[in-house]
């Protein structure tokens, strides 16, 4: 089962330190994240191609709109 997690309204390094902690306790299980930032999402997307995520879908956020994506562990075959 995944998890979600709504960082509206937090910091953007407040709201990784959650994503991280999740993620991490999910065992690689995907989250669901809710968020309406779009500086905090370029900051996710690059930590997710830097640590073998993926994010899903692909978007381009406005500032102050609500979105919502999910972050998976990129599993090697």
């Amino acid at each position: 089962m995944s998890k979600s997690l709504d960082v509206v309204g937090l910091e953007c390094e407040e709201a990784m330190f959650y994503i991280k902690d999740v993620l991490r306790k999910g065992h690689g299980l995907p989250l669901a994240v809710r968020s309406a930032s779009a500086p905090f999402h370029q900051l996710l997307s690059l930590w997710a191609s830097s640590t073998d995520h993926l994010l899903h879908p692909a978007i381009k956020p406005v500032q102050g709109e609500v979105w919502e994506l999910t972050v998976s562990k990129v599993m090697p075959c």
